[in-house]
């Protein structure tokens, strides 16, 4: 548990990425600016954090939480586009 704690805060954060990942001029990069806001949940055995990218008009979620159990954390995201969760990404504490 407790393994994000670092990230909990306000931070002003750059996203990039690829302008044609598969296409000519691979490895041209686009940079937007973001605000990211990380909170913590149930004692350090998860956190939320909201992101949002003015440049861009959109904003993500990502919700992380520890399974107890297994030992293992799970990672959810979403974004203003879709307003779906995507499936969970499990990683060891």
């Amino acid at each position: 548990m407790n393994d994000f704690d670092f990230l909990h805060g306000f931070w002003d954060v750059a996203g990039r990425r690829l302008t044609t990942p598969l296409g000519p001029g691979h490895d041209a990069w686009v940079e937007f600016p973001g605000r990211a806001v990380v909170q913590p949940l149930f004692g350090g055995a998860g956190d939320i954090d909201e992101i949002t990218f003015p440049t861009l008009g959109r904003q993500g979620a990502t919700l992380r939480l520890f399974d107890q159990e297994t030992k293992l954390w799970s990672i959810h995201r979403s974004d203003s586009r879709t307003g779906r969760l995507d499936p969970a990404v499990r990683t060891g504490a």
